[in-house]
């Protein structure tokens, strides 16, 4: 028998004696095979089937260890997505929110400095309207008496004083 080098190698070897063996006649296809062949080939399947097995129970353990392990890694990623997506979405609502606040308090803040500005400047104007109309009341006054000073000569003075004095001493005497 050649050296087989797979287990099909030797499934096909089995095959093989059969088809050498002496067919018997009429007993219905049966044959006679060389029974030493036939067992060293079974005592090889079954050198190498538990080897096979167990590798390929090794691969399919191997395979499903693997693929439990990148199923839990790919939802841990995905959990770590979820919530890094769901810090940037907060994140960006709380920066969208601060920042039209933040133009809120601004806008606010120039509309009533306006205001302010605005009533100060009113109010200074009505302190310097109320001085110019005092001022010039004053300079009315003043205007005035200058003109009624160079109206007025000394002997109307003296004898304005004169009258004074006559009426005073007038009450006296009454």
């Amino acid at each position: 028998m050649k050296k087989a080098d797979s287990y099909e190698d030797l499934l096909d070897a089995l095959d093989g004696l059969l088809d050498q063996g002496m067919k018997l006649p009429l007993s219905n296809g049966r044959c006679i095979v060389d029974a030493e062949k036939f067992r060293d080939i079974i005592d090889e399947l079954r050198t190498r089937t538990p080897q096979q097995i167990q590798s390929a129970q090794k691969i399919v353990a191997d395979r499903s260890k693997i693929l439990k392990e990148a199923s839990a890694e790919g939802e841990n990623i995905i959990k770590k997505a979820e919530a890094r997506a769901k810090d940037i979405i907060d994140n960006d609502d709380l920066t969208k929110q601060a920042r039209q606040r933040a133009e809120q308090i601004q806008s606010d803040a120039i509309v009533k400095g306006r205001e302010i500005i605005n009533a100060a400047k009113g109010y200074a104007d009505d302190l310097l309207k109320r001085a110019e109309d005092s001022l010039a009341e004053s300079m009315s006054e003043i205007r005035k008496t200058r003109q009624n000073l160079k109206n007025v000569s000394a002997s109307s003075v003296v004898k304005g004083v004169a009258d004074k004095q006559t009426k005073k001493s007038s009450d006296l005497d009454d």
